[in-house]
């Protein structure tokens, strides 16, 4: 199922329900306080939570397109998140009850979906026996039940908290995070109701794709960068521009902006770290290149913004021509560098030289190590951290052969109670 048809079929399932749609906002957060761009379907309508909106009605839902700072992709693109993407969410208000919004949400997945029963999970709080019967009664298979002691927590700070109750789909020979319904008290004590799926990855599991780069959501990057680099849809690189680029083209169509401060900082920021690993392995193709098939792509997801390709794509051929000559005066400054170490006019490079030029030219320290030891120069640097386990934000592996979900999702929660009482036992050190 494409993501179009998704997105109708979605709205058609919750008006059904009498459910009313929320309008969608732009992912620049013109709410005041608070993040520079709605990182998630609960930003701008977080106030029909706290209390601070009037409610017209109980049961709303929306398709609300986010972007997330977070996962801009400095090392390796995420089968699961991408920095711009479409969270659908319905929310339930007037103190109700969580076995409907678990049982609407089963519906959602099995009726409007048509997902197989037995190839989806959940988890559920241990001690919530009536939400483990509400499953039992709608069809969940009860060895697909896994029941964990404490539940994945959700917290806003002083405002909010609550837990989740988390859906996962067995996906080909892998499985992955698919959908959650979360229950909230509000700062009124009330209970309130909040899920969360989202566009591209429901879209690709329907299409029968092991990932969303093989879908008209990602395609038309894929095939140009392909043409333009020879990479190919499975090229890790390749995946990580194109994610890059169809996030930053859609922040730009939707009214940010990219200037030295504010919202406009982080978009450049993000669009330089690109630009500095593509030059480092050897592309040279002009980026601005890719923003027509960009736009493409997000016209298949629902946004048709190709009026403003002429405006965005000046922006990434000013960006680019700015960020050229930036690397050149980096060039030179590391070669001066390695001049006055070859005359014994400097001592060894350290860690504490590659922070400095990071804080105070924009030296990568990638870029820096990349010219000092092809001049035979070794620098030790800080050990980058292990790999953590992995998270429900990475659950997914779609060259992962996983038999035993519900085992996989119980040491999960093993790994995540050891980790707690690591900290509180390092916090109580302190």
């Amino acid at each position: 199922m494409k993501a179009l048809e998704l997105r109708e079929r979605y709205a058609d399932f919750f008006l059904k329900k009498g459910y009313h749609s929320l309008p969608e906002h732009r992912v620049v957060n013109t709410e005041g306080d608070g993040p520079h761009f709605n990182g998630s379907a609960l930003t701008p309508n977080l106030g029909y939570f706290t209390g601070a909106k009037a409610l017209e009605h109980t049961h709303l839902f929306t398709q609300q397109r986010v972007f997330w700072t977070s996962y801009s992709y400095t090392q390796m693109p995420s089968s699961l998140w991408t920095i711009f993407q479409v969270m659908m969410s319905y929310y339930q208000f007037g103190q109700p009850d969580l076995r409907e919004a678990l049982t609407v949400g089963w519906e959602l997945l099995t009726e409007g979906l048509h997902l197989p029963k037995d190839d989806l999970f959940v988890i559920l709080p241990q001690d919530r026996l009536d939400l483990q019967d509400t499953m039992r009664k709608i069809g969940m298979p009860e060895q697909n039940m896994v029941l964990w002691q404490y539940a994945p927590r959700f917290a806003i700070d002083g405002l909010m908290n609550g837990f989740y109750c988390k859906f996962f789909l067995r996906h080909q020979h892998a499985f992955l995070p698919i959908f959650d319904v979360v229950n909230i008290i509000g700062p009124d004590g009330q209970l309130k109701t909040d899920s969360c799926l989202l566009l591209e990855r429901m879209s690709f599991i329907l299409q029968g794709k092991k990932t969303w780069y093989e879908t008209e959501m990602f395609l038309p990057l894929m095939q140009r960068l392909e043409a333009l680099e020879g990479t190919k849809v499975n090229d890790p690189f390749g995946q990580r521009v194109a994610a890059t680029v169809r996030s930053l083209v859609a922040a730009l169509a939707d009214g940010a902006q990219m200037t030295g401060k504010g919202q406009g900082h982080v978009l450049k920021k993000i669009l330089r770290e690109l630009l500095h690993d593509r030059y480092r392995m050897g592309y040279d193709s002009e980026i601005v290149q890719l923003v027509e098939p960009g736009l493409r792509c997000l016209r298949e997801i629902g946004y048709d913004w190709m009026a403003d390709r002429d405006r965005i794509e000046a922006i990434f051929a000013g960006e680019e021509h700015s960020y050229q000559k930036v690397h050149r005066e980096s060039l030179k400054f590391l070669e001066k560098q390695v001049k006055l170490a070859e005359n014994g006019k400097r001592g060894p490079f350290t860690q504490e030289d590659l922070d400095v030029w990071k804080d105070s030219r924009g030296i990568t320290v990638e870029l820096a190590l990349d010219v000092l030891r092809a001049q035979g120069y070794d620098v030790q640097v800080a050990e980058a951290k292990p790999r953590q386990f992995m998270t429900f934000s990475d659950a997914y592996d779609h060259e992962e052969n996983v038999h035993d979900v519900k085992g996989w999702l119980l040491e999960m929660e093993e790994r995540t109670l050891a980790q707690a009482r690591a900290r509180a036992q390092a916090q109580a050190k302190a």
